[in-house]
C-alpha cells in the first residue's frame, strides 16, 4: 500500500507565511491579529515537531471561529503522519473548503481517503484533478475499473456410506431417501465499471456444478445415482455515493438451476427407481443506504427474492469499523433475519481484517445461525444451498500489489442434510444429520 509521505513541497508552503511577517508591516487588529499569531505559533510547533501543540493550537482557532487554511493542513498532516487517516480527513475538508485548488492538498485529503476505505470519495474527488496530478497519484478515469477471476472447490464425506446409524431401515419403513451433495466446483468473473464519477457497477456471472448421490433403501431395492447439478447465477450492482456522503445501493441477481430428484413408481410386487431433471429460474434484488462518520459506517440492507416458493424479504443490519482511522485493522458485524418456514431466523456474523506485512493482509469470518437462501454482499453472495448452512468460519490471505491482488481462502461450514423415511401408516419422518463442509477459493484481481 503507497503511503504520501509529507513532501518537500509541505514545507515550503507552510514556512512562506514566516517571510509574509518580514514584508508586509500591516497593523492588524482583534480576530485578524490573532489568527496570525496562531498560525506563527503552529508553523514553529511542527517545524519543532510538537505535533500535540499543532493539534492544541488549531483546536483553540476552532473554538474561536478562526479561519486560516495552514493550520487545519498541519493539523491533518500531524494524524496522516500517524496513519491515522479517519482523523485526517475533517482537517484537510477544513483546509479544501478555504483552499480548494491545492493540489498538495488535495493530494493528501485523496489518500486519506483511499487509505481509510472510503474509495467512493477518493474516486469522486480525484474526478476533477489538473491531468498532472492526475498521473502522479496513478488515477485513471476508465470506464473499466478492474476485473477480477475466481474459482474453488467444496469437499466433505457426506456419502450414502457415512450415514449416522440411527437413520437405518426399521422394519415398520416402506422406503427411505436423501440427496447427498458432496463435492462441488465454481468459476466467477466480475468486472468493475466506473460510468461517472459518483456511480461505480460491478457485473459478475458465477457458474457451480456439484455431483450429488441420491440414495434410495427399501427392502427391495438399495439404489443410488451419481447425478450433476448445475448452476447460473448473473448479477448487476450499482452504488451513488452522494455529496452528503450517503451511498445507495440498487442491485440484483438472477439464478437458472437444473438439479436431479428421484422418482419412483410402486405396484404390488415391484417398485421402480429413477431420477429426474428439474429446470427452476429465480431472482433477488438488494437495496443499501450507508454513510461513513470518521471509524464507523453502518449500512442497511433490504432483500427481496423468490429463492423459496414465495416472495421473502430479508433485512440485515452492518457496522463496519475502523478503530485505528486505516485498513491496517477493521472489523464488520451483522445481524440478519433470514425467512424460513418457521418465519424469521437470525443470523450473526463477524468479520476481522488486519495488515501482517507490507503487501499481506488477514481476514477472519465467522456465522451462525440460519444461512440458507442468505443474500448478502448486493446478491453477489446467495447461500441458496440444498443443505442449510448452521455455522461457518473462515480465513483468507489477501496479497495486494500496485496493478493487481491475489486472494486465497479456506472456510469451515457446518450443514445439515435431510434423510426421509417413509412408515407404514404413519406420517413421514425427516431425519437431520450435520456434516462438515472444506471449501477452498481463489480470486485474481486485475486493475486497469
Amino acid at each position: 500500500m503507497h503511503i504520501l509521505k509529507p513532501l518537500k513541497s509541505t514545507y515550503i508552503i507552510i514556512k512562506s507565511l514566516k517571510y509574509t511577517f518580514l514584508f508586509f508591516p500591516i497593523l492588524l487588529f482583534g480576530q485578524e491579529r490573532r489568527g496570525v499569531y496562531l498560525d506563527s505559533l503552529s508553523y514553529q510547533q511542527y517545524v519543532q515537531q510538537d505535533f500535540k501543540g499543532v493539534l492544541q493550537t488549531n483546536e483553540i482557532a476552532i473554538k474561536e471561529g478562526i479561519q486560516n487554511y495552514f493550520l487545519p493542513f498541519r493539523a491533518g498532516i500531524v494524524y496522516y503522519l500517524k496513519e491515522n487517516y479517519a482523523a485526517a480527513i475533517p482537517h484537510f475538508e477544513a483546509a479544501f473548503k478555504l483552499f480548494p485548488n491545492d493540489e498538495l492538498l488535495n493530494e493528501y485529503l485523496y489518500f486519506s481517503y483511499l487509505f481509510s476505505g472510503q474509495e467512493e470519495k477518493a474516486h469522486a474527488l480525484a474526478f476533477d484533478f489538473t491531468p498532472p496530478l492526475k498521473t502522479k497519484i496513478g488515477w485513471k478515469a476508465a470506464s473499466i475499473n478492474q476485473i477480477s477471476f475466481s474459482g474453488g472447490f467444496l469437499q466433505n464425506t457426506n456419502q450414502p456410506q457415512n450415514l449416522p446409524t440411527f437413520l437405518n431401515l426399521s422394519g415398520t419403513t416402506l422406503y427411505g431417501e436423501s440427496s447427498f451433495y458432496s463435492d462441488l466446483k465454481f468459476g466467477a468473473i466480475n468486472v468493475n465499471l466506473r460510468p461517472t464519477e459518483r456511480i461505480s457497477t460491478v457485473l459478475g456471472v458465477q457458474h457451480f456444478q456439484s455431483n450429488p448421490i441420491l440414495n434410495y433403501k427399501s427392502d427391495l431395492n438399495d439404489k443410488s445415482f451419481q447425478a450433476t447439478n448445475t448452476q447460473f447465477q448473473g448479477n448487476i450492482a450499482n452504488v451513488y455515493a452522494h455529496t452528503s456522503g450517503l451511498q445507495i445501493g440498487l442491485s440484483a441477481a438472477y439464478y437458472r438451476n437444473k438439479s436431479p430428484l428421484l422418482s419412483v413408481i410402486f405396484d404390488d410386487t415391484t417398485e421402480e427407481v429413477s431420477q429426474v431433471f428439474t429446470s427452476t429460474s429465480k431472482w433477488s434484488s438488494s437495496f443499501s443506504l450507508s454513510k461513513r462518520y470518521k471509524y464507523l459506517e453502518p449500512r442497511l440492507n433490504l432483500s427481496a427474492s423468490n429463492l423459496r416458493q414465495s416472495l421473502k424479504f430479508q433485512p440485515e443490519l452492518e457496522v463496519f469499523y475502523y478503530p485505528l482511522g486505516n485498513l491496517n485493522f477493521y472489523g464488520a458485524s451483522s445481524v440478519a433475519l433470514n425467512p424460513d418456514a418457521l418465519g424469521f431466523q437470525s443470523l450473526v456474523q463477524q468479520k476481522i481484517g488486519f495488515k501482517v506485512l507490507k503487501s499481506l493482509w488477514i481476514n477472519l469470518q465467522g456465522g451462525t445461525g440460519n444461512h440458507q437462501n442468505y443474500i448478502g454482499e448486493s446478491g453477489f453472495l446467495t447461500l441458496n444451498t440444498y443443505d442449510r448452512i448452521q455455522k461457518s468460519a473462515g480465513i483468507d490471505f489477501n496479497f495486494y500489489q500496485p496493478k493487481f491482488s491475489i486472494q486465497l481462502g479456506y472456510e469451515w461450514q457446518e450443514r445439515q442434510g435431510t434423510f426421509y423415511r417413509f412408515l407404514l401408516n404413519q406420517p413421514t419422518e425427516i431425519l437431520p444429520y450435520t456434516y462438515p463442509n472444506h471449501f477452498f477459493k481463489s480470486t485474481f484481481t486485475c486493475k486497469l
